[in-house]
């Protein structure tokens, strides 16, 4: 804020300014820099609203500390929501709820913008049918995102010993790193999982895709989420999706993926199963899941979409 104000005669040089985050030491300087050069189009996030602190869905229960952060960050937002309503040019947000949410608050619809995120890489139809049939694969599922509450991991561990029960052999691979890892492997341990569950840490590139091309399908059981851009990796692939019905997945998986009743850990292990011996509805969901985000999430069209929203 400092440098802003002291540098404030050359702020009109700026066409746009891009504020990446609603956090404070982001949207606040923001904030400032337009009100100093109001000429100048400010672009802010708000990726997520946080949840309410008494919300049955709030994943911030895990300790007293944790707790005192979902508050703190749940008021934040109560002072950021109004101003970056009021003073952005354009916002971005990752879900049609969302968006309909900062509608309700702002006069100019078109400035809203549901961003959603890419897909980096999707692979060739010649490098898809270069793989082993689906179910001489490594491992039954992958998991891929970061180790927090919010994603639904513990609840993974849960779901994977009904699967298990079922099919002792079943692998699940989890790629990624986060403040749950400790109490991840714990819990793995404590059920007896450890043959089941590989914890791969966080992975890039060609490590990443080969976990994609020796697992069967790809999970998403987040409990509170604004979108999930990590199961789109994996359906590339053709890998076939299971998540909670959440909101704000209805318009980023409308196929490909079967959605779960909100937190049924009984229906997500039998879809599951159902998956690995249902060789019929895995290739239909296969074929869905590819061909969606081979339409939608590749990255040259997710970027013109956004630069044909804003560079009108």
């Amino acid at each position: 804020m400092i440098f802003i104000i002291s540098h404030r005669h050359q702020l009109n040089q700026y066409n746009y300014l891009y504020c990446s985050s609603d956090f404070l030491p982001d949207s606040i300087p923001g904030l400032l820099f337009k009100l100093l050069s109001p000429k100048t189009k400010l672009i802010s996030s708000f990726f997520l609203f946080a949840p309410s602190p008494f919300s049955k869905t709030n994943p911030y229960k895990s300790s007293f500390r944790i707790f005192v952060i979902g508050i703190l960050y749940w008021l934040i937002q109560k002072i950021t929501f109004p101003l970056i309503s009021i003073f952005s040019d354009f916002v971005f947000v990752t879900s049609e709820p969302d968006r309909t949410i900062f509608n309700h608050f702002s006069s100019n619809r078109s400035k809203v913008i549901t961003v959603r995120g890419g897909v980096e890489y999707i692979p060739t139809q010649k490098k898809i049918s270069s793989l082993k049939p689906s179910t001489n694969r490594k491992f039954a599922a992958v998991f891929i995102g970061r180790l927090h509450h919010q994603k639904g991991i513990l609840k993974l561990i849960d779901i994977w010993q009904l699967v298990v029960a079922k099919y002792p052999s079943a692998k699940l691979a989890v790629i990624g790193n986060g403040p749950l890892e400790s109490e991840i492997n714990i819990k793995i341990h404590k059920n007896d999982l450890s043959r089941n569950i590989k914890l791969l840490g966080f992975l890039s590139g060609t490590a990443k895709y080969q976990i994609f091309q020796q697992s069967q399908m790809v999970l998403h059981p987040a409990t509170y989420d604004s979108g999930g851009m990590a199961a789109a990796e994996a359906m590339a692939w053709g890998l076939p999706g299971i998540s909670f019905d959440l909101e704000s997945l209805k318009t980023y998986y409308p196929k490909g993926v079967i959605k779960i009743t909100c937190f049924n850990n009984q229906e997500f292990a039998d879809s599951i199963i159902q998956l690995l011996s249902n060789i019929i509805l895995y290739n239909k969901l296969s074929i869905e899941a590819r061909q969606l985000i081979q339409k939608h999430w590749s990255w040259p069209k997710r970027a013109n979409y956004i630069y044909s929203q804003i560079i009108k």
